[in-house]
């Protein structure tokens, strides 16, 4: 596990240097640090193994590289590089060998990188890319917005969504110096200093609300919950409730999600995110009032359908036009054989050509998707490998097959 602290370096304004001030880290453990660089003394509290800064071609390098007294051992270096900064016309390699002398100075890795102005969407997709580069799984990230133009802490905001996602790598902490906050009138004037990272959990939310509306996976909010500080005891409800939907046990499904839901009210007080969070959970779940099990799983396989999900979509309308033929029989048996052969007795007695079409074309579907199983009927394989082969053909008749199975009175 390596700690890296990426840190941004501004441009200087008429040769100037960021004001020094006492930023204070106690809150964090750490001590109250006099500099005029906040990623510095950011990192000396909480001592990474690898300090990467990025700037643009105009950044002050120069007065950054003071900072390590290089202009003692490097002056020459440092003269060119104040030259190309006025020039807005640094490089990389510059950047290198100064960063080099400077990793012997602090002993250990200091990284000095040029990234674009951002001015447009190539640039600012650049950096992140860029950004994410520097990152390898099981790395751990620790990111300071404080300085640098002023659209970077967006982009931040980004590579600190992404990192987990395409790195692996985990989010330690994103801080930042509010320099702006310091109070005028103290004798002894302290900045405070902002922890962001706990921000990383509505990015946490947003991402598993997405991915519920294309799965319909409630699954995925457990880890969401655990980690802004949901009880165990609510976690276990929404879980319990997973798994009586998964064994199709949707009534029961049901009722648990309504506790899990009565249960996380009452936590909402003393936590902001769940207070943001409720109100669009209930929306989501809006099927555990008054809708029955096959209306829920049709709304599932609709939901599928619409995210391109072909499999999960004959899935949950095959499942969902069985229960609905079985709900009108009145059939509660546990044994499957016996409820299939009630299903499929209702379907050869049905005298509405287009339900009983539509349901064995969603079967076929449903198998061919499944299992690569073709009909037996030759000329129904056929047609079936035709429909399938062309994804217009194959979303109409999914459409089709849906609305009808779902519509027509029994």
């Amino acid at each position: 596990m390596t700690r890296k602290l990426i840190t941004i370096l501004g441009k200087a304004q008429q040769n100037r240097d960021y004001r020094t001030a006492n930023y204070d880290l106690t809150p964090y453990g750490g001590t109250i640090s006099e500099t005029a660089y906040f990623g510095l003394a950011l990192d000396e509290h909480i001592k990474s193994d690898e300090l990467i800064i990025l700037g643009t071609t105009g950044s002050m390098w120069d007065n950054f590289f003071y900072q390590f007294q290089l202009e003692k051992t490097h002056s020459e270096a440092l003269e060119e590089l104040i030259g190309n900064i006025e020039n807005d016309s640094v490089t990389t390699e510059q950047l290198a060998t100064l960063a080099q002398a400077a990793s012997a100075q602090y002993g250990k890795p200091v990284i000095c990188d040029i990234i674009p102005y951002g001015r447009n969407e190539a640039e600012q997709t650049a950096t992140i890319s860029q950004i994410l580069a520097y990152f390898d799984k099981s790395d751990r990230a620790i990111l300071d917005i404080t300085h640098g133009l002023r659209h970077l802490p967006m982009l931040i905001e980004k590579v600190a969504n992404l990192l987990p996602t395409l790195r692996g790598t985990e989010i330690e902490g994103i801080y930042y110096g509010a320099l702006d906050l310091t109070p005028k009138d103290a004798p002894s004037p302290q900045t405070p200093v902002m922890q962001l990272s706990g921000l990383q959990k509505i990015n946490q939310w947003q991402n598993a609300l997405a991915t519920y509306d294309r799965t319909g996976n409630i699954g995925l909010f457990s880890t969401v919950l655990g980690d802004i500080g949901v009880s165990e005891n609510i976690i276990r409800l929404l879980e319990q409730a997973v798994l009586e939907e998964q064994t199709h046990n949707l009534v029961r499904s049901q009722e648990s999600i309504s506790k899990f839901l009565s249960e996380l009210k009452q936590e909402e007080k003393n936590n902001n995110i769940i207070k943001m969070m409720l109100p669009i959970l209930k929306e989501r779940l809006y099927w555990i009032d008054g809708q029955k099990p096959w209306q829920r799983e049709f709304s599932l396989a609709e939901s599928a359908l619409q995210y391109k999900d072909y499999l999960r979509a004959a899935l949950y309308g095959y499942e969902a036009v069985f229960e609905r033929i079985l709900e009108h029989l009145k059939e509660q048996s546990a044994d499957y054989e016996t409820r299939k052969q009630k299903v499929r007795g209702f379907i050869q007695k049905n005298k509405n050509w287009q339900f009983k079409n539509d349901y064995w074309q969603l079967n076929n579907i449903r198998n061919f998707l499944a299992h690569g199983k073709n009909p037996r009927e030759a000329h129904e394989a056929k047609r079936l490998e035709e429909l399938i082969r062309d994804e217009k053909k194959l979303v109409g008749a999914l459409k089709r097959s849906l609305k009808t199975l779902q519509e027509t009175k029994l």
